[in-house]
């Protein structure tokens, strides 16, 4: 009894406590750090101040960021003019880094190209042209650090200073044609009796679907030409000829617009809820004037708590992102005062999914997965629904399967409540 006392307070110095981790099976390696948010005491820690593989919990860091720096209302602000004569004319857009433009995920009543297709009409313009300007924005597109088999797929919507729609397209599996008027995207088709696979360049139009195909009616794929995609909805919409045009525009300003997105707040809401990756990615733009590098460059100042860390997107998309459980647990412990931040983040149903909804609704956290891990970051709320302890949990090097992890993890969250 004494040697076990003894080895557990020796294990409470060094700041790793074993047995407060949950068991995720052989292989595994798991970090946690729990915090009473009154106090700021630590409650549980393991492996906190290693470097782990954080995948999507990277996102409640990017909402931190971003929210605490720009506030919840802020919105992405686009200027549009329309530069021409009484018969034909240009649309200039400049490009705000928005990912929320003709959203299905955030729908605007009106929405963008509806908007800009009524003023076009009402200028009684006979042509039109789009003109994009996003030039300084960078890098976009794929990033170098991406798993390239991730370009084709709905998470593999890569950010662009023009973001349009999701920066996706529907592929119906029926027909294998794209359900949107995307003229310029070409399907491939590979038949095999392997499993049904995707692939793309990351910035070309064709998109090669291999293997056998799934029983699904649709699935969406990404859209490197979300520019073009609008110029085909507007052309749709006006039923005049419209163009992509790259270059000055002639003739005068008749009229401008400055469209708004939604309140950061209502972003960081649905992107946490769904784990989108280009909402994350715009967002952290937001803390720049485009620039990635300037962006991760003011959020590592932005919390020094941080420590151990590399930071290469807002998503968590990137492998070789890391963080430790103490520092992402820091940032929340941070923001726990913060009622805004704390009501983004999404309830845990799905990881509690075997606990009772009133367990379930005590649970904000936020998951994060990829081939080998499983992570969770967020809250578990009081009988008030006030925020009681600051959770976060990595699994990296998981071989146990996604539903054993699951129930190990949930059991362990379970015992803080």
């Amino acid at each position: 009894m004494f040697t076990r006392l003894y080895v557990m307070v020796v294990a409470v110095v060094m700041g790793v406590v074993a047995w407060a981790a949950p068991n995720c099976g052989k292989g595994a390696i798991v970090g946690c750090w729990v915090a009473d948010v009154a106090t700021g005491n630590v409650l549980e820690q393991s492996n906190a101040a290693v470097a782990f593989t954080p995948a999507s919990t990277l996102k409640t860091l990017t909402c931190a960021s971003a929210m605490r720096t720009l506030g919840t209302n802020w919105r992405w602000r686009t200027p549009i003019a329309f530069v021409g004569s009484k018969t034909e004319g240009t649309v200039v857009i400049n490009a705000s880094g928005d990912p929320t433009l003709d959203s299905r995920f955030l729908l605007q009543k009106p929405g963008f190209a509806d908007t800009i297709a009524t003023t076009v009409k009402a200028l009684g313009w006979k042509k039109v042209a789009v003109t994009v300007r996003d030039s300084h924005f960078t890098p976009t597109g794929p990033l170098p650090q991406w798993m390239i088999e991730d370009v084709p797929w709905d998470f593999g919507a890569a950010f662009q200073g023009f973001n349009y729609y999701d920066n996706l397209l529907t592929l119906n599996l029926k027909t294998l044609k794209i359900s949107q008027p995307a003229n310029y995207f070409s399907i491939l088709r590979q038949p095999s009796d392997q499993d049904f696979d995707l692939w793309r360049d990351p910035m070309a139009c064709t998109l090669i679907v291999k293997g056998k195909l799934p029983g699904k009616a649709s699935i969406d794929v990404s859209n490197p030409k979300p520019q073009q995609l609008f110029c085909n909805i507007l052309k749709h919409k006006t039923k005049l000829p419209t163009t992509l045009h790259f270059g000055a525009s002639q003739g005068d300003t008749l009229k401008k617009i400055l469209w708004q997105s939604p309140a950061l707040s209502e972003v960081c809401r649905s992107l946490l809820k769904r784990s989108d990756n280009l909402m994350a990615d715009a967002t952290l733009r937001a803390l720049s004037q485009g620039s990635l590098s300037e962006a991760l460059d003011r959020e590592l100042k932005m919390w020094p708590d941080l420590g151990v860390c590399r930071i290469q997107d807002g998503s968590g998309l990137i492998r070789s992102n890391c963080v430790t459980p103490q520092g992402l647990g820091k940032v929340l412990l941070q923001m726990a005062s913060n009622s805004a931040f704390v009501e983004v983040m999404p309830v845990a149903n799905s990881l509690m999914r075997d606990y009772p909804a009133a367990k379930q609704k005590r649970c904000l956290l936020k998951s994060g997965s990829m081939t080998g891990v499983r992570c969770y970051a967020g809250y578990i709320l009081d009988a008030k629904g006030k925020p009681k302890k600051v959770v976060v949990v990595m699994v990296n090097s998981a071989l146990a399967s996604s539903s054993d992890l699951r129930k190990s993890l949930a059991s362990w969250v379970n015992t803080l409540l």
